[in-house]
């Protein structure tokens, strides 16, 4: 592979943005809505807070070592079988969170855009596309997503805003003022998906230079809490137009309310459709982070670190990621599939892991003496002479 090159605090916290936010923002807030009812805005708050919390635990993870990527030290802390183990565990969820993410567009990009389309075709372009942006790795890779990321977000933002006078349902966005704690939880935990794969971290932070990581953590949780204030907005702006109970019984919501942003006059006078074209921007970006950092998690184990080597594993996995989203029939399994399975493993890792590793890592500096400790050894040790010569 290339030389190491770092990245900059701010394409960081691009990087971890983007590995995130284009896996849920389709759902959005179904789930929310339907398990939380009255409460949605309690539990969208609780999972804010868990979000960050997580993320900043993460980091305390990477602050260990912060020049190398988590499983080049992990082995110093946990068993070499249970260290595979998690590298595996690792891979197999990205790439479930890739197959995840591609089968639901296409299902979506067939329903509303494409029905004579067949799916491997949409699947198959967007996997090539992703395969594309992250051929040449991770520099390259930052510098497309800083324009490929960013624009559908802000053009999101101002379609969002013409939904502004359609809003019907007003009401709905006031929380109850008795906090149900059980439907505010079941919420929280069943749109958790929105923030699932900002562990990606534990490869991207060794890329920022030593003297640039504090500044690169504080950029990713700011961009975490302008990101919690764009699903805010979203949620207001969805909810208020669609109202509580045709939100929880439809399947993308985003994509039913920017259908009534019509503008008549303009070029493109369904502008909200536009802005869910763009919206597949976000998943490409979501798409190639995930391949680029199933390589980067498989790579060391065989020993190779050369471009070659690095696309030969990209296409293996693009074809492995492709092959499982065609194998899913329809949406119906697909959402099962996400609510019985990548839910509870991905909640399991991303809080469950670090929580595992820091206490790994303070029982084995318990265990090994300071290194002051460790150079008095023997009689010298114990304040004898070395001899008794008379």
């Amino acid at each position: 592979m290339h030389p190491r090159r770092h990245i900059s605090p701010f394409q960081f916290a691009l990087l971890i943005a983007a590995s995130y936010m284009g896996f849920g923002i389709f759902q959005f807030p179904r789930e929310l809505v339907l398990h939380a009812g009255p409460d949605a805005l309690w539990g969208l708050l609780l999972e804010f807070a868990w979000a960050l919390a997580a993320l900043s635990l993460w980091f305390r993870v990477n602050r260990l070592h912060p020049d190398r990527p988590l499983f080049a030290f992990l082995p110093r802390y946990l068993p070499r079988s249970l260290t595979d183990l998690v590298a595996g565990v690792t891979v197999a969820l990205h790439l479930l969170l890739a197959v995840v993410a591609l089968a639901n567009f296409g299902f979506l990009m067939r329903t509303y855009f494409l029905p004579e389309t067949p799916l491997w075709a949409i699947d198959g372009a967007f996997v090539l596309t992703a395969v594309y942006i992250a051929w040449y790795d991770i520099a390259p890779l930052a510098r497309t997503l800083e324009t490929v990321f960013t624009v559908p977000a802000l053009l999101s933002i101002f379609i969002g805003l013409l939904l502004i006078g359609r809003m019907r349902f007003g009401y709905a966005l006031l929380p109850t003022t008795r906090l149900w704690i059980l439907p505010t939880l079941r919420g929280a935990y069943y749109d958790a998906y929105l923030f699932f794969g900002f562990e990606i971290t534990m490869v991207l932070y060794p890329l920022v230079r030593a003297e640039e990581q504090a500044t690169a953590e504080r950029y990713a949780l700011w961009a975490m809490v302008m990101t919690c204030a764009f699903f805010l907005f979203g949620y207001a702006m969805v909810l208020g137009v669609e109202g509580p109970f045709f939100l929880a019984r439809i399947q993308w919501p985003t994509v039913s309310a920017n259908r009534l942003v019509d503008i008549e006059g303009l070029f493109v006078n369904k502008l909200g459709l536009l802005v869910v074209v763009l919206w597949g921007l976000m998943l490409l970006a979501f798409l190639a982070l995930r391949l680029w950092c199933v390589i980067h998690d498989v790579m060391p184990s065989f020993g190779s670190h050369r471009l070659p080597a690095y696309r030969l594993w990209l296409v293996t996995a693009a074809a492995l990621t492709l092959s499982a989203a065609l194998a899913i029939p329809s949406i119906a399994p697909l959402s099962q599939l996400l609510m019985t399975v990548v839910l509870p493993a991905m909640l399991g890792y991303i809080l469950g892991l670090p929580l595992f590793i820091l206490a790994a890592a303070r029982f084995a500096h318990r265990r090994r003496p300071p290194p002051r400790a460790r150079r008095l050894t023997g009689t010298r040790a114990l304040g004898r002479p070395r001899s008794r010569l008379v």
